[in-house]
């Protein structure tokens, strides 16, 4: 992970500009570079013009067209604000001269903050005993499957009842944990901005991919992205390839079975959903207790989606350390296009 979210200084191109030190990572299905990359690029961007004892707040991002991984991925600085508490940045990221996603950061100063203070935080959904067992279950099948992500999650499978619930009362509930290089030696004073970086990179982590969930729409099982995908390798690669994307199919269907309550019944002459296109179209990150972020250890994320429509939807995210502390609110909204029927275009 550490490598993923760093990037250097490029005078080459401008005061503030900074770029990635390795290619971005890019999943198996993915139209571009993974969207936390991208988050992780700018914000470790903007970190590196604040000064010292400031940590990053908040994060409003918008995403523009597809980043792509193989180039490299320029993040434009420009310092809007530098007061005594609060300092502001704006950043630009921009490929071949087009910019291809932007982001507002507001930054506060650690030092002078409390001690009293209005104070609430809402339960995590994974009690801390529990956290402990599940840290030893099977990995998710995007983990299993992509040994280049620097992460890796577990699903927590839903209840049969869930089944049973409207679509935005619906909770999808994830563990996930950076992979850093080396494990922090005990005592050693934890890289408060690196595990912000790690942090905002995760917070994508099938996020969008809510709103299919709980409509149980098909992604991985469709054959026209399967078939897309194929088309852009060599023929070498098709068999194993195509059997990664049968292990994800399998698990987007036993997760949509572990929420499929009796009651609903099975009638074999409908057709699931099937999900043609999904991208993002912005992203906000609002951080807490950043302090007591470890992205090396498993962090708990509950997510949910108030609404869909008219091709977007749009869903929130909470994010826990295992022993329950809330490190993230965050809030995206995203582009969902359906495989249509023929009929449908007559």
């Amino acid at each position: 992970m550490e490598s993923a979210v760093a990037c250097r200084a490029a005078p080459d191109q401008g005061k503030d500009v900074f770029v990635n030190k390795t290619p971005l990572y890019k999943p198996l299905w993915g139209r571009g570079a993974f969207g936390g990359a991208v988050l992780a690029q700018a914000l470790s961007a903007a970190q590196a013009t604040v000064p010292a004892g400031f940590v990053a707040d908040t994060m409003h991002c918008h995403f523009f067209i597809a980043v792509k991984s193989d180039e490299p991925f320029y993040s434009h600085v420009e310092r809007l604000r530098d007061g005594k508490s609060i300092a502001t940045r704006s950043v630009r990221c921009l490929q071949s001269g087009k910019c291809t996603f932007s982001a507002i950061l507001n930054f506060g100063r650690v030092a002078g903050r409390g001690p009293r203070m209005l104070q609430h935080q809402p339960e995590s959904p994974i009690p801390e005993a529990r956290v402990a067992s599940i840290r030893e279950g099977e990995l998710s099948a995007t983990s299993q499957v992509d040994a280049e992500c620097p992460f890796e999650s577990i699903r927590v499978r839903g209840k049969r009842e869930d089944g049973l619930e409207r679509h935005e009362h619906q909770r999808i509930v994830q563990m996930t944990k950076a992979k850093f290089s080396s494990a922090q030696d005990a005592g050693e004073e934890r890289d408060v901005a690196l595990h912000q970086a790690a942090l905002a990179y995760m917070t994508d982590n099938f996020f969008l991919g809510t709103v299919p969930r709980v409509h149980k729409a098909h992604r991985f099982g469709n054959q026209r992205l399967v078939k897309n995908v194929l088309g852009k390798l060599d023929e070498g690669q098709h068999q194993a390839v195509t059997e990664r994307f049968k292990i994800l199919a399998e698990e987007e269907r036993a997760d949509a079975a572990s929420r499929t309550h009796v009651s609903e019944g099975t009638d074999t002459k409908t057709m699931p959903s099937h999900i043609e296109m999904m991208v993002s179209l912005d992203h906000t990150i609002y951080f807490h207790n950043q302090e007591l972020v470890k992205a090396d250890d498993w962090l708990v994320m509950e997510m949910e989606t108030p609404w869909a429509g008219q091709d977007r939807g749009l869903v929130l995210e909470r994010i826990w350390t295992a022993d329950g502390t809330l490190v993230a609110t965050c809030i995206q909204e995203g582009l969902f296009r359906l495989t249509q029927d023929k009929a449908s275009h007559l």
